[in-house]
């Protein structure tokens, strides 16, 4: 006589009985059967068929329990509740102050190199003498503290 694999694994997670040299032993009378599952299941099943059957419903009541959760699980991808879309959703925190500090000095880059083309544009006037020395500090200074002022 052999053991239906549905009826072997509804048993794998049950725990056999053992004596105290860790061979199973039966539930009802003092036989072991060494490490050999199928053999007690077989031996429980022949020889004491009550108690198996009050078992195996156990068993079954328990595997129900299980697969009745397992349903009431959403597996919807397009349920919003259990599903993140992580292409939308999802933003390391490294890689947004990095790209936050990356845009905010990419314009101070900018705004600086905008100023120092306006300095040597001022620099050029004043050797070429479109502009006096007066007109040349002030907007120099002009575009400093403009630049102060946005950074």
């Amino acid at each position: 006589m052999s053991v239906q694999p549905h009826i072997r694994n509804l048993f794998k997670k049950y725990t056999i009985p053992e004596n105290n040299q860790g061979e199973y032993q039966c539930l009802i009378c003092p036989q072991s059967f060494g490490r050999n599952r199928d053999n007690w299941l077989i031996h429980v099943k022949t020889s004491h068929n009550d108690t198996y059957e009050k078992v195996l419903e156990q068993l079954r009541l328990e595997n129900r329990a299980v697969t009745k959760g397992l349903r009431k699980v959403s597996t919807d991808d397009s349920n919003a509740d259990n599903f993140i879309n992580y292409h939308t959703n999802f933003k390391l925190v490294e890689e947004t102050d990095e790209n936050e500090m990356q845009y905010v000095e990419d314009d101070v880059t900018k705004e600086k190199k905008k100023n120092a083309q306006k300095i040597l544009q001022l620099g050029n006037d004043y050797a070429n003498g479109k502009i006096n020395e007066d007109q040349y500090f002030s907007h120099i200074q002009q575009i400093l503290q403009q630049q102060s002022s946005s950074t």
